[in-house]
């Protein structure tokens, strides 16, 4: 029952600091353009969240089952093989949000709340390509031994 309580503590502290990291991300790009916070970016700051959550929630998902099922192999290749069952899911939702979002960013700053929106998406996504190859592997490995040593 404690390495239950462990895990999902833990998975739910890993899609949390995944969501901040991406936030983090847009308010980088919004200070180094020095373009205004308003609701557009703040709507887009909405949606983040989810999609970070969701990603990384099939990650860990995908990770604990091979963990369980491949109890000798090593915690790198596993989260590799985890990355790339949910890659491709990740890839095409950031594909059709990015086409989506692509008009508002061509129309450019005319578009007083569209604009925002568009840039504070794909500064978020790009962040969270950056965190699900940078910061994940790197949490997701200490977590993965430390969780190893409770049960």
């Amino acid at each position: 029952l404690q390495h239950v309580g462990a895990v999902l503590i833990s998975s739910a502290a890993i899609m949390l600091l995944m969501s901040t990291f991406s936030v983090a991300g847009v308010v980088i790009c919004f200070s180094l353009m020095n373009t205004n916070f308003d609701e557009g970016a703040f709507a887009g700051l909405l949606l983040l969240p989810v999609l970070a959550t969701s990603v990384s929630f099939q990650i860990l998902k995908r990770f604990k089952e091979l963990l369980d099922f491949k109890t000798r192999t090593d915690e790198s290749i596993l989260y590799a093989i985890a990355l790339n069952s949910c890659f491709l899911d990740f890839l095409v939702s950031c594909f059709a949000i990015s086409a989506a979002i692509a008009p508002f960013l061509i129309l450019g700053q005319s578009m007083m709340f569209w604009w925002p929106f568009a840039v504070a998406i794909l500064a978020g996504l790009a962040f969270q390509f950056l965190g699900l190859f940078c910061v994940l592997p790197l949490i997701v490995g200490k977590k993965s031994r430390s969780l190893s040593r409770i049960a």
